[in-house]
């Protein structure tokens, strides 16, 4: 497999690694197989390897599901020693658009949600750092 290799060549050089993720079901268990690779990478190449977090992105708060992924989520992060970052990252129409119109999202709609979400969670991130 090509991917699992390109992975650990990309983290094997660094300390800290934030995974986004989606609020759904199968995204748990590729939470469960990226935390066997990151393992092995850590096992192998860099000891010194952590998972700073997961951040949920494209997520629906009023989905019921959300609430049962992002427990499941936790049960998982407690598995592998990390935490899920309390922010989100709404779906959003904003991000394919300004994707089709060639622009970042905060050029494209500075004001939207998804922009504030990602500044929330950039701000929860640098909090979690001088903890």
């Amino acid at each position: 497999m090509v991917l699992p290799l390109l992975f650990f060549v990309e983290i094997a050089g660094v300390v800290e690694v934030i995974i986004p993720t989606m609020a759904a079901l199968n995204a748990s268990s590729g939470i469960h197989q990226l935390g066997n690779i990151i393992s092995s990478v850590k096992q192998y190449f860099n000891p010194n390897l952590k998972i700073r977090g997961f951040v949920f992105t494209r997520f629906v708060p009023r989905f019921r599901i959300s609430k049962q992924i992002g427990d499941i989520a936790n049960l998982l992060t407690d598995l592998l020693d990390t935490k899920m970052f309390s922010t989100y990252i709404r779906q959003s129409v904003n991000a394919p658009e300004a994707t089709y119109m060639r622009k970042g999202l905060v050029d494209y709609n500075p004001t939207s949600k998804v922009v504030k979400d990602n500044e929330a969670f950039v701000s929860e991130l640098l909090s979690d750092w001088k903890h």
